[in-house]
């Protein structure tokens, strides 16, 4: 995860919305789907919580959001105007879809030394690593 953190800064013009993705995927361990569904309006960053409306189970879920993904999120809002009901991770034509972040995974690894495949579902884990 460190690799592809690190070569998210190959590419300036992306640099930090491809983190919120990372940030989204790992951090917040959602699924693809979850992560490019998510509107601004579904981020508290005073409270640190993201709603996820409909996942893959169809129930609706809460889900903290730590210190490391708080940061990369403020970041990201920061250079980005976005209006409340419109989707969180933009790309040139608006929302992302699920093959755009596939490829922009690809991309990273790309830019990486990682050799074993990249699935891009779920990175999560009980204690993410600072980044």
């Amino acid at each position: 995860m460190k690799q592809l953190f690190e070569a998210t800064k190959y590419n300036t013009r992306w640099q930090e919305r491809d983190q919120a993705i990372l940030a989204c995927l790992y951090h917040l361990g959602l699924r693809v789907g979850e992560a490019c569904n998510l509107k601004l309006e579904d981020i508290n960053l005073e409270t640190n919580i993201v709603h996820i409306k409909t996942s893959k189970t169809g129930f609706a879920r809460q889900l903290p959001i730590p210190a490391n993904a708080t940061i990369i999120l403020k970041n990201y809002l920061e250079i980005n105007e976005i209006q409340p009901n419109e989707y969180f991770l933009q790309g040139i034509k608006k929302q992302l879809n699920k093959q755009v972040i596939g490829r922009i995974l690809r991309s990273l690894k790309a830019k990486t030394t990682i050799k074993k495949r990249i699935y891009a579902i779920c990175y999560a884990t009980a204690s993410p690593p600072n980044f």
